[in-house]
């Protein structure tokens, strides 16, 4: 079983999950997971090889499985920073000929990705601002791409209505819940595919480091065929023993942010459908 899922079949609330999931066995009785300062390792010749750049380190997996397991993911890829994280999903998922339909208030990165650079890459989108999915899918469309609550604007996105369209036209659905972090909205419940997270702002809340995540729902749901380990962008071993240290707060901060939040919680000013507020 994978280690996210086997955390979370031991049914530990969110709190222990980003304490303890995936949590190495001690070699001198540490209580914290030191950081390996190692490149390369040696290993059994039957075994695949352990390299930094395969992401597959002690440390990049350890803070992997944690942050799959906080998403209810099959499992979890860190990169170095939220557009690495962005490009690799979208260039493992797509290729010259595709088509993307996407919400039209996204990151402004990301916005700048699909209008300037994928094109050039023979990529087209069409973006949405109605929820009319329907009216700008084509016979190419690969993947739709939305966020939870859109940054800055925090536009909210109808999660079921976008996950239920992309299922049934065959779609990628894609979403970034950077905003709302899985304390307050575990997308992958909905439906969709793969799951964004900027670990920069929530996910680390000290705004001293950069990274990103991305998790994925089931097998089925990786990109097609085997991705490139040229185009994996891994966290060197330190990059990944930071974000794993503040993961470890990481509810309690959002909990507070909440409730400090005009209406305890309740986001007031904001368009949503009806019924949000109970699932957020």
């Amino acid at each position: 079983m994978n280690p996210g899922r086997a955390w979370l079949t031991a049914r530990m609330d969110l709190d222990t999950l980003v304490l303890h999931a995936g949590a190495l066995a001690p070699y001198e009785g540490e209580v914290v997971t030191p950081i390996f300062q190692s490149a390369t390792f040696a290993t059994d010749p039957r075994d695949p090889p352990r390299y930094s750049r395969l992401n597959n380190t002690p440390n990049q997996q350890l803070l992997s499985t944690r942050l799959a397991a906080t998403m209810e993911a099959e499992a979890a890829l860190v990169t170095t920073s939220g557009m690495a994280a962005i490009t690799t999903t979208l260039l493992s998922c797509l290729e010259a000929g595709d088509h993307v339909v996407a919400q039209d208030c996204l990151y402004g990165g990301a916005l700048a990705f699909l209008r300037q650079l994928a094109p050039r890459m023979g990529i087209e989108t069409t973006f949405v601002s109605d929820g009319d999915w329907a009216g700008a899918t084509r016979a190419n469309t690969k993947l739709l791409y939305v966020e939870t609550l859109s940054n800055p604007l925090l536009q909210v996105t109808d999660l079921e209505a976008a996950a239920g369209f992309a299922r049934s036209r065959g779609l990628l659905a894609v979403v970034d819940n950077t905003f709302a972090s899985p304390v307050n909205l575990r997308p992958l419940r909905f439906g969709f595919d793969l799951e964004l997270h900027s670990a920069t702002k929530y996910l680390n809340g000290h705004s001293d480091i950069v990274a990103r995540r991305r998790g994925h729902r089931a097998p089925g749901a990786r990109p097609a065929g085997p991705e490139p380990r040229w185009r994996r962008d891994a966290r060197d071993p330190t990059g990944d023993h930071e974000p794993q240290q503040g993961l470890g707060g990481g509810p309690r901060a959002h909990r507070r942010h909440r409730l400090a939040a005009p209406g305890g919680g309740r986001h007031r000013g904001v368009s949503r459908p009806a019924g949000w507020a109970c699932r957020f």
